[in-house]
């Protein structure tokens, strides 16, 4: 076959299968259609930006090269190549974290170093990425304990041309972000996930989903075991389930470029949430972006921010765990990683705090004196607040954890994040600690109200006076329901100081008669504390009352009266 008929057959091929799923797979063309045609109106408002603010950021430059990856990523998929679409769009992932995470880095190393406008020259960032390159080729065969040693005669080698003062500076410049940018390439990726500004656990699974398509796994065999189709490994041919699956990743991939459009394009934003609404009406969701629209802009806070505001040393949770010698397991246990109730805790509590105008850093972090480490910090107002969120299951399993945690209060105030099932009685009742509660199957966060302080009332009964029996008297009559209502359950209290307490029945007979039924209901059970044998005959009345439970109260205290009678007619004789 000739070169030229070798590519009109290959062209063959992918025109009909392109033309089969657009016949058979109506609403995931519509779809792929409608994201593309918005990602490209996109772009071209983007290149209204002035063209040193798009090739001064790593992520400008690889979103604005991306229009043609997405366009060859749906040709993939409509041409039947599924596994390999699939492939591209985790490098698309991958590349929007790295550039994500390498502009912010770069940017605020160079800007605290050279000055402030180093941070924003592409040369400076070409040249610390072909560092990175160079060392990271050298330490994929070294020993661990000999990268530092290489690391530092690599940049003395790329510095040697420059002045004994520039040396200086770009030594501590290439040596504080190589160990961020090598961190990332052999720490693995989820932690750069996780310190994204719109990190998700949706986000996590993405990569987490991609990943299975583009490892040796068993989603590879899975048409030839469950379908026996042979043609869609070694050849082009429609499979509705993978285009359905295909168009899913790149819908969600999709979503992540719009959310990293919306924080690095402020000029654009409208633009933004005008193709959402559009995306939407046509059945194209993109959650992760609406989040980062509906929350505050500026919504993450750096260490360095959050270390200015306290007095004391913050440390990550990494570093405290290294410190106290504790084995991974045993830090993994602390920050309950594997619990994916603890995951949905931190998401949801995330979200909501950004809502309300706080600044969130999702680094586990703690304090070096304590044995103790808090999820998460946040900010605002000027006032730094640790995160700790607690799974029912981990106090369970581990009844000191809040005491280990309430350390942490000695520092600075704390958020508990909890179930909503959570005891709160666990907890003692402090100003600087709060509550957040989450209700994980309807995604709802409630802040329980705080107890108020006790009123005098209640006070008084609780004070085991009989001293204190004039003053409730007093209360009895007040225009205030309930404090009348708190006034007849204080004198049930105090039941037992007689005879002072019979000075109080007369006003209680008078309350059974009160127009509010909880009134009536307390003054029925003080009644029946005391034992007071003439209020019977009112008590009965209350056996008709409209209400269950005043009705329930009287029928106690009659049986706890009529006790009473019975027990003094066997001693004295009948009353008068």
């Amino acid at each position: 076959m000739s070169n030229e008929n070798f590519w009109n057959f290959e062209a063959k091929i992918f025109k009909e299968v392109a033309e089969l799923t657009q016949k058979e797979c109506k609403e995931d063309y519509k779809k792929i259609a409608c994201v593309l045609d918005n990602w490209v109106d996109l772009l071209n408002i983007v290149r209204k930006y002035s063209q040193d603010e798009i090739i001064n950021s790593v992520s400008a430059v690889f979103l604005l090269s991306s229009g043609k990856q997405m366009r060859w990523i749906a040709h993939e998929i409509l041409s039947g190549a599924y596994f390999e679409a699939i492939i591209d769009l985790r490098w698309v992932v991958e590349t929007i974290i790295f550039s994500f995470h390498i502009d912010k880095w770069l940017d605020e190393e160079a800007k605290l170093i050279f000055g402030a406008n180093k941070g924003s020259e592409m040369s400076l960032k070409y040249e610390t990425l072909a560092l990175k390159d160079m060392v990271e080729d050298i330490l994929r065969y070294t020993n661990f304990k000999d990268r530092e040693k290489i690391k530092k005669e690599k940049i003395e080698e790329h510095i040697k041309h420059l002045s004994e003062e520039q040396r200086e500076l770009y030594k501590k410049f290439y040596s504080n972000v190589l160990d961020k940018l090598l961190f990332c390439k052999f720490s693995g990726k989820k932690g750069l996930i996780r310190n994204l500004p719109f990190a998700t656990n949706e986000l996590n699974k993405l990569y987490g989903e991609l990943s299975k398509y583009t490892h040796f796994s068993h989603k590879i065999l899975q048409p030839i075991y469950e379908k026996a189709n042979w043609d869609l490994v070694f050849n082009f041919s429609l499979d509705k389930e993978l285009v359905a699956t295909c168009t899913d990743f790149l819908i969600k991939v999709m979503d992540v470029f719009y959310a990293t459009l919306y924080l690095k394009f402020p000029k654009i934003r409208d633009e933004i949430k005008q193709n959402l609404e559009y995306c939407k009406s046509n059945g194209v969701l993109f959650a992760i972006t609406e989040n980062v629209t509906k929350a505050p802009i500026d919504f993450k806070v750096s260490f360095k921010e959050a270390q200015e505001l306290v007095n004391f040393k913050i440390l990550s949770g990494n570093y405290i765990a290294r410190e106290k010698g504790w084995e991974r397991s045993l830090y993994h246990r602390e920050i309950e990683v594997e619990s994916e109730t603890h995951r949905k805790l931190k998401e949801l509590s995330v979200r909501y705090f950004q809502k309300l105008g706080y600044r969130t850093n999702q680094m586990p972090v703690g304090v070096k004196e304590e044995y103790a480490i808090s999820d998460y910090f946040m900010v605002k107002d000027g006032i730094f607040y640790f995160v700790e969120c607690l799974t029912n299951e981990a106090i369970r399993r581990d009844p000191k954890i809040i005491e280990r945690k309430l350390k942490l209060t000695k520092y600075a105030p704390m958020w508990f994040v909890l179930e909503r099932t959570a005891n709160l009685k666990l907890f003692p009742e402090k100003d600087n600690i709060y509550f957040l509660l989450v209700d994980i199957r309807r995604n709802e966060c409630i802040i329980p109200k705080k107890k108020k302080e006790r009123s005098l009332v209640w006070q008084l009964g609780e004070s085991d006076d009989p001293s204190a029996i004039p003053k409730l008297i007093e209360f009895t009559k007040s225009k205030n329901a309930n404090e009348r209502r708190l006034a007849a359950s204080a004198l049930g209290k105090l039941a037992k100081h007689k005879p002072q307490i019979y000075m109080a029945c007369p006003h209680l007979v008078k309350l059974l008669k009160d127009e509010k039924p909880q009134v009536r209901q307390y003054a029925a059970k003080a009644l029946g504390k005391i034992r007071y044998v003439k209020a019977l005959p009112h008590l009965r009345a209350l056996l008709n009352d409209e209400k269950y439970y005043v009705r329930e109260a009287a029928k106690i205290a009659i049986k706890n009266c009529e006790r009473e009678y019975e027990r003094y007619k066997k001693e004295k004789g009948a009353p008068s």
